[in-house]
């Protein structure tokens, strides 16, 4: 059996990155490492220069690597939801791969008409018609290749690979379900905050079925929004009554997020600890990023956690 390497996750925002890597020891993982590191000047990534972002991004990563060198040979990578297109839509399950891929690149051109779909790299997860969604549909999600060859170029001048690339929140999904002590049963409902974005996942028995991205101005605005997505007008045969347990990461998610969020939709939230299950490193055990911030770090840690 091919031994187990160390694998390093990176959640990339406009103001910060967070690093996390998962080592093993004695036949078990470990969390080796823990760290963030903020830029000098905040990103725009959709309209700053190429050069620009994998400069800061490179000064970032020093900060953090001066400390303590890595021993990963890739890094994965956590990106945020505006570099991202994604839509849910129905589906012909009996095409081909090939086919529903540009099935849903066509969709996308008529989405987003202004975007370059042709050089989309799409991925989809099938959704089965079911108590809960009347029709097949697909989540399928889009980045531009551009994205992918930036953090190849940034891998191979760290001398390193590219591994795996997803969003902050399909990433905190995967923290949330593989090293939470939570037993994740019945529906499900995941959200994830940014300073300009909340995203809904739900999923039942571990198996996503609705997934939405929505553009925010602030925090005041996210109650409503969740309230819409939760009602037949989004689709869904649910109510809040028949959510067995709910879940919120995202950027400095603090227990007055939680208190507002379950005092306006009555639905009890619950953050999580996306190190749950993994021994940290002991120089870890008094680190405060890991003692009292461990949830911002959810992407992070389910990037890394990520190997296919």
């Amino acid at each position: 059996m091919k031994p187990f390497e160390n694998q390093t996750g990176i959640s990339v925002s406009n103001s910060k990155i967070q690093l996390v890597e998962i080592g093993y020891k004695n036949e078990k993982f470990c969390l080796d490492k823990i760290d963030e590191a903020y830029f000098e000047e905040q990103l725009n990534l959709k309209t700053d220069r190429e050069t620009k972002i994998i400069s800061t991004l490179q000064s970032a990563y020093n900060e953090i690597t001066f400390k303590s060198p890595l021993h990963s040979k890739s890094l994965s990578f956590a990106l945020p939801f505006e570099l991202f297109y994604s839509m849910q839509v129905p589906y012909d399950n009996t095409l081909l791969h090939r086919d529903l891929i540009e099935e849903f690149r066509w969709e996308f051109s008529v989405l987003y008409p202004m975007a370059d779909v042709e050089n989309f790299s799409i991925q989809y997860i099938e959704v089965e018609k079911n108590n809960m969604i009347g029709k097949n549909t697909a989540i399928v999600v889009g980045i531009e290749r551009k994205w992918i060859s930036l953090f190849e170029k940034f891998c191979k001048q760290n001398n390193l690979k590219l591994g795996f690339i997803d969003n902050l929140h399909f990433a905190s999904e995967r923290a949330l379900s593989v090293n939470s002590i939570f037993i994740l049963r019945g529906l499900i409902l995941n959200i994830f905050l940014s300073s300009k974005f909340v995203s809904v996942l739900l999923s039942f028995n571990r198996k996503p079925f609705y997934f939405r991205i929505i553009p925010i101005d602030n925090f005041s605005e996210v109650p409503s929004l969740l309230t819409g997505e939760l009602t037949s007008g989004a689709g869904l045969n649910i109510n809040k009554n028949s959510i067995d347990a709910a879940f919120v990461s995202g950027e400095d998610v603090s227990e007055t997020t939680i208190y507002h969020l379950t005092s306006a939709l009555g639905i009890h939230f619950q953050i999580f600890n996306p190190f749950e299950k993994i021994k940290p490193d002991l120089n870890l055990l008094k680190n405060p990023l890991y003692v009292q911030k461990n949830n911002s770090f959810a992407a992070a840690a389910g990037i890394a956690y990520r190997l296919a």
